[in-house]
């Protein structure tokens, strides 16, 4: 009896570790897309003010870059 309760207590502790990972990856999860959900609402904040020539071919000079294209 007292093996069997020791099994049921291990495995009760591995789902707990486990229920916990998932929370955890969970949260992580939902911080992250808050945090990049912030980011646009604040470039289309700027967007919408507007952009200056400059800083526009700049953005396409990277743009192209980061596709592997050349400038």
């Amino acid at each position: 009896i007292l093996a069997k309760a020791n099994l049921d207590v291990e495995r009760l502790k591995e789902t707990a570790a486990s229920d916990l990972n998932a929370e955890l990856d969970k949260a992580i999860s939902q911080l992250r897309q808050k945090v990049v959900l912030k980011a646009l609402q604040k470039v289309e904040g700027q967007l919408k003010d507007g952009i200056s020539a400059d800083a526009q071919q700049i953005l396409i000079n990277r743009s192209i870059a980061q596709l592997g294209g050349e400038i």
